[in-house]
């Protein structure tokens, strides 16, 4: 069953023209010896070390950040040295207010020294190169106790700024002026910090596993293997919003970790795991489903004492079947996800049951939890008000498996863990999201499939992962190992591999060619700090997670009025990825997709909602209710009277298009829907159309619409196409997307793949869509990251359809092809 996860569920209840700032550096003897260019860039962006940016690409010298309450951002200075050494620099924070004097402490406000590391090597595409990669987060004054800030002449050296919101705090604009000394000369940063008003969730609704082993592998950079520090690790890993596995030592002081971590009212909401994994033992070709059963009655003991469900946010995860599409042991998870689903329903009917053997199982836990005995009549009380509820969370653990769907393995596997790129296409993504349980997402090495931790790729790659995971209706992320400090050399006199330690400072690739594969935090013993030193991607994670909140509260407060807000955040999702691949344009598409989420959120809390979200040829069809008191005031800077409905149009032929809304209040709206839009071909039975395999059209009307209905065949294998002759400059590296219209008559869904012909021989996909039933608008962003290359001159576009697995093509009516739209 798909579990509404939450992650604590209380039972009882501005981007300017750049201009450069230069300033003299001195050398001991007073004489000039260069400039040094200071400017910043988004938090979300990486300034490698040796790279040469453009003016156009710098922001000037500026503190800009944007945070929700209860919610970490950061951004960035960048100090440029031309022609000589920065020999030092310094920055002073201070404390910042608003126009009616409200202040933001400035111990809201960390500042970190961005360390490099060298990628020298990648195995796979979508990386961007070789170079020098701001990663490991000094905090500053250790950067300057150790003498690390300083930057060498023709270098980019990087400081991150992140500031905390609390939840207390007051919404508004609070600014002051920071101080930026180089080599002596200080330059005033004008910093300006928006505090809007909505807070985050201080619960994880988006679950996680990040796997860490604090043994003698994961200890080799600390040389500390103490319980101290393994704390301090764990903390932090919450602290980041980063659920760990704390599935190790006896039964009372694994339910202790439960009731210490996941527990509201003992600890920070913010440290709460997302999930918790029970790791369960093998027992021929099952599981130990006494011990398994053991860990649920304790659990179960420690939901009834804290009335806390924990059992809503557990999963499981057999680390013996592991990975079993390398290991070819189907049948092996198969008989252990068997035997795991065997456990836990008959566990499940004795708790709803009221089964006494059971019950009194669970009085002993309790007891056990809480150092004291309970009478008969007190326990029964205590049980009876809760037993039911928390059947119904057992009945949701699954035993997640590390693979992706495989038709070798039974329904007894009911929650896969994919990589992302074994759900790359809308087909693969729409057989998960059809499942019964909740479906993870996989990283196993940094480098493998798309959204990935890896040093090398850009920081919306780890953020990004969070948002991708609500829109594809992934539950969480399983990520193999979080903090792994060795590598490993072959023993020729063992015959095997030995693992030594490395300095994860000096050695972005391990034994893979994926930099930064498993680790995400570096060492802190190098630079005498006790605990683990953070980097870009790990709050690049935290951000994401953080993000989701934003999604999930904005999901709940739309279906709680009968609504959805899945049209409208479609737009948002388009400009940032296609299937799960960046665009080219995301790093500057962010900024305003998250601005608009933000907005959303606020809008919701007001009772305004954007609720469809339809194009039909270059207009948008967008519905406003307004179910709150608040009514629209302007829409797109048109008055409106206030009213409950609002249908709006937008046209999408303008050069930039955008919708925005002005509420009676003063709150304002504003998303971009996307660049130029035309009807770049409507499809006609001509000779530029043409059946490849498995098809036969005709004209068809469809709604007053013409278009070519295309009846799909029987073929051996693949997909029914046909093909559609284009000019060759219609579609270009400059395109960013086009959409096809097309009418499905089916109850059933279908399949569209498009594909790109040219001269250089063979098909380049660039992308697939769900064919629902009825009118669908289908959208292809992905031709910013297309191979051209292999394309040379266009000649065609093929259209192939298909059906689900399993399916026949002669139960559907075929689908009516009515245009096609470009977007520049």
């Amino acid at each position: 069953m798909k579990k509404l996860r939450t992650a604590i569920a209380v039972l009882c209840s501005v981007t300017t023209l750049f201009t450069a700032v230069s300033c003299k550096s001195k050398d001991d003897l007073g004489s000039a010896t260069g400039t040094v260019d200071l400017w910043s860039k988004e938090g979300h962006v990486k300034v490698l070390r040796d790279e040469t940016y453009d003016e156009s690409y710098r922001n000037p010298l500026a503190v800009n950040i944007g945070v929700c309450k209860n919610e970490y951002e950061g951004t960035q200075i960048i100090l440029t040295a031309n022609g000589a050494d920065v020999k030092e620099y310094d920055l002073e924070i201070c404390d910042l207010k608003t126009a009616d004097g409200e202040t933001l402490s400035k111990e809201n406000i960390a500042v970190y020294n961005e360390k490099y590391i060298e990628v020298y090597a990648v195995d796979y595409e979508n990386t961007l190169g070789l170079g020098w990669y701001p990663d490991a987060l000094l905090p500053f004054e250790t950067a300057v106790e150790y003498g690390e800030n300083r930057v060498d002449a023709g270098k980019n050296q990087g400081i991150y700024i992140e500031t905390y919101a609390p939840k207390d705090a007051k919404a508004g604009v609070y600014k002051g002026d920071f101080k930026l000394t180089v080599d002596g000369v200080e330059h005033t940063v004008p910093a300006e910090i928006t505090i809007y008003d909505y807070s985050i969730s201080e619960y994880n609704h988006l679950g996680s596993i990040y796997s860490y082993h604090f043994d003698d592998r994961g200890t080799a950079g600390e040389m500390n293997s103490s319980e101290e520090l393994q704390t301090k690790y764990l903390e932090t890993m919450l602290e980041f919003r980063m659920s760990v596995p704390v599935d190790s030592g006896t039964i009372p002081e694994w339910v202790a970790n439960f009731r210490k971590y996941c527990d509201p009212k003992q600890t920070p909401a913010s440290s709460a795991m997302g999930t918790i994994r029970i790791q369960t033992e093998q027992q021929g070709n099952g599981i130990n489903q006494e011990k398994f059963r053991e860990r649920l009655v304790a659990i179960t003991a420690a939901c009834i004492v804290d009335k806390v469900d924990y059992l809503a946010i557990t999963d499981t995860r057999c680390g013996f079947i592991d990975e079993p599409h390398h290991k070819d042991t189907h049948p092996l998870v198969n008989s252990v996800c068997k035997s795991f689903n065997e456990a836990r329903d008959s566990f499940v009917e004795d708790l709803r049951n009221g089964d006494s053997e059971t019950v009194a199982q669970i009085k002993s836990a309790v007891e056990t939890v809480v150092g004291e005995e309970m009478t008969d009549d007190e326990f029964a009380t205590e049980f009876e008000r809760w037993h039911e509820s928390l059947a119904e969370s057992a009945s949701g653990i699954v035993n997640m498996v590390t693979t992706y769907f495989d038709t070798r393995l039974t329904d007894d596997v009911q929650s896969y863990c994919t990589t992302r790129g074994g759900a790359q296409t809308a087909k693969a993504r729409e057989v998960y999201k059809d499942m019964e349980y909740d479906q993870w997402w996989y990283t196993c090495n940094a480098g493998t499939g798309n959204f990935r931790y890896s040093i090398d790729t850009q920081l919306l790659d780890p953020r990004l992962a969070a948002w991708a995971s609500f829109d594809y209706d992934f539950s969480g992320d399983i990520h193999w190992e979080s903090l792994l400090y060795t590598d490993k050399t072959n023993d020729p006199l063992a015959g095997t591999r030995v693992e030594y330690a490395i300095d994860c400072y000096q050695e972005s690739n391990r034994d893979s060619m994926s930099p930064g594969d498993g680790f995400l935090f570096y060492p802190g013993k190098p630079y005498g700090i006790f605990g683990p030193v953070t980097c870009l991607r790990t709050h690049a994670i935290r951000d994401g997670h953080e993000e989701y909140e934003m999604f999930y509260e904005l999901e709940q407060t739309y279906i709680e009025k009968g609504y959805s807000p899945r049209a409208i955040l479609g737009v948002l999702f388009k400009d940032l990825y296609g299937d799960t691949t960046l665009t080219a344009n995301a790093d500057n598409a962010f900024v305003g997709a998250r601005e608009a989420l933000i907005e959303l959120c606020i809008l919701a809390q007001k009772g305004v909602f954007i609720t469809e979200y339809t194009e039909v040829g270059t207009q948008a069809n967008i519905t406003v209710r307004c179910d709150g008191e608040t009514k629209l005031k302007k829409v797109n800077g048109e008055a409106k009277e206030a009213q409950d409905v609002y249908n709006v149009a937008c046209s999408l032929a303008g050069e930039k298009n955008v919708l925005t809304l002005e509420l009676e209040d003063g709150t304002t709206f504003s998303m971009a829907l996307g660049n130029k839009q035309t009807i770049l071909k409507e499809f006609t039975l001509s000779t530029d159309m043409k059946v490849v395999k498995g098809a036969e059209t005709s004209t068809n009307t469809i709604d007053g619409v013409n278009g070519v209905k295309v009846e799909l065949l029987p073929v051996d294998f693949g997909e029914s196409t046909v093909e559609v002759a284009l000019d060759k400059t219609a579609l270009t590296k400059n395109t960013t997307s086009f959409s096809i219209r097309v009418y499905n008559p089916n109850e059933k869904k279908m399949y569209l793949s498009t594909y790109l012909k040219g001269s250089g021989g063979g098909d380049v996909m660039v992308g697939d869509a769900v064919v629902y039933s009825g009118w669908n608008t289908l959208q292809f962003n992905k031709l910013s990251t297309t191979k051209w290359d292999k394309v040379r001159v266009l000649q065609s576009l093929q259209l192939a359809f298909s059906v689900g697995t399993g399916e026949s093509v002669t139960d559907y009516e075929g689908v009516t092809v009515a245009y096609m739209i470009v977007e520049e």
